[in-house]
């Protein structure tokens, strides 16, 4: 015995209950650009302040927890949303590891070298905070 054919009413209304959702579901998902540039603006903002402001054991614990406490308040936002986009490791991780990979070596060169210099701080950040911007840039559109 096979099953009953769908009427063609059916099957539009389906259809068309279908596309809604994919909809909703793509608008849902577009917090992750604002993180991903918020997450950036983070990055940029303790690679400028950790070369710029000294270093200090006290200002780099301010600083550090400053940023982690945007992060954490980014992270927190990241778990409450209900869209997670189905291939965010695929198109949105290696931005994130190319921004942790230049903070690193912008750290480990500048500060031995270049301690208080805006002319390597000030572009170091803005390259750090570069491919998650770039990230969320690319993600607008999807």
């Amino acid at each position: 015995m096979s099953p009953e054919p769908m009427p063609p009413s059916r099957a539009v209304e389906d259809l068309a209950r279908a596309a809604s959702i994919a909809a909703q579901a793509q608008i849902q998902s577009r917090w992750l650009v604002t993180f991903l540039a918020l997450l950036g603006a983070a990055f940029g903002g303790i690679t400028a302040a950790l070369g710029l402001l000294g270093s200090t054991p006290a200002r780099v614990a301010a600083i550090t927890v400053i940023f982690f406490l945007v992060v954490g308040g980014l992270l927190i936002w990241y778990f409450r949303q209900r869209v997670i986009p189905r291939d965010l490791g695929r198109r949105y991780v290696p931005f994130m590891m190319a921004t942790c990979s230049l903070y690193v070596v912008t750290l480990g060169v500048g500060r031995p070298l270049f301690t208080d210099r805006p002319e390597y701080w000030v572009p170091a950040a803005v390259l750090v905070a570069l491919p998650l911007l770039v990230g969320a840039w690319r993600g607008r559109g999807a």
